[in-house]
């Protein structure tokens, strides 16, 4: 069965004054569809960003997001907005 969501290579990072922060550092992830999957970790551990870019809200410094087979990253704006 082909997972519903497909994470590869994934990462995210943020400029700060002081240089750049990367939060999500190469996540690889499937998710099935009916699956339920608890994303845990300390506060600042890239939680609540992984979840916004799983959810369109967000976009990675790199990687792939593929939900039901499309890449979030071809979709425009209009399309992703009907996604989520």
């Amino acid at each position: 069965m082909t997972p519903l969501i497909q994470v590869s290579g994934l990462t995210k990072s943020y400029a700060r004054s002081d240089g750049e922060v990367q939060v999500i550092k190469g996540i690889d992830l499937e998710i099935g569809q009916g699956e339920s999957v608890a994303v845990v970790g300390v506060s600042g551990a890239g939680k609540s960003t992984l979840l916004h870019i799983l959810g369109g809200l967000d976009l990675p410094t790199s990687g792939r997001v593929v939900f039901d087979g499309v890449d979030m990253a071809s979709l425009p704006s209009d399309e992703l907005a009907d996604l989520r």
